[in-house]
């Protein structure tokens, strides 16, 4: 794929009930295709075309239901992992979209969370999740067991405002969307501080709340600066 001659393919989906309703975060699986949330409070599996293949879940608090999911992930099996944001947790799926566990609750211990908004899956099987309202990145295996913890509330280095987001690269380093700090925050797998990038404003490298954040194959960095209504590339 030449990434810098990419090219519109397609569009599907509309406003309502169907298939595709407010999708929120959204991520591929090992076949390629398309699983989103939605703020209709479910989990869908599309193919390359945007046909529905599965759906997962209602408004709820139990097992394979979800108060407005935010941020989805998939780890190198294929489980899928999602930020149940109202709910205060974190869901995993097999490959087949079958419920595994949960683990999470509202507060502010280890392992808990307050409106969880973004996760990511290392290469290791582990997870970062933005603790959003914690103001906080914490780094879990796949049972939910804590590993460690980085941040706080704040606008200094290794503090955050509400992070949104959370990437990972292929050398373990971790990019978190500090959205009401408008920057870019970048730490090693240790939850060391690296770098920060960014600040308030509509130039080349500024941000007004960025929201989304992936990394591609070539380890460029993609940040959806929500307010400012456009992509920024970094690499």
């Amino acid at each position: 794929m030449d990434i810098k001659n990419l090219e519109f393919i397609q569009k599907f989906g509309s406003y309502g009930k169907g298939p595709l309703n407010l999708p929120v975060g959204v991520t591929i699986d090992k076949d390629d295709n398309i699983i989103y949330s939605s703020h209709h409070h479910r989990i869908q599996r599309l193919d390359s075309n945007g046909r529905s293949i599965q759906h997962v879940g209602k408004e709820g608090n139990g097992s394979s239901e979800f108060s407005y999911p935010h941020g989805v992930a998939c780890d190198m099996n294929g489980n899928i992992f999602v930020a149940d944001s109202g709910n205060h947790q974190i869901q995993v799926y097999d490959s087949n979209g079958k419920f595994i566990q949960k683990f999470g609750s509202e507060g502010k211990d280890d392992g808990q969370f307050n409106c969880p908004q973004g996760v990511a899956c290392d290469k290791n099987g582990n997870i970062f999740v933005a603790d959003s309202f914690n103001h906080r990145i914490q780094y879990l295996n796949s049972d939910g067991e804590i590993i460690l913890k980085f941040g706080s509330e704040g606008k200094e280095e290794n503090q955050f405002s509400y992070p949104k987001s959370v990437a990972c690269d292929s050398d373990g380093n971790v990019f978190v969307a500090d959205s009401l700090n408008h920057r870019i925050q970048i730490f090693n797998s240790y939850g060391n501080f690296i770098k920060s990038i960014g600040t308030e404003g509509d130039k080349n490298s500024e941000f007004t709340y960025p929201n989304g954040l992936a990394i591609n194959r070539d380890g460029q960095v993609i940040v959806a600066d929500h307010s400012n209504n456009r992509i920024q590339v970094f690499g």
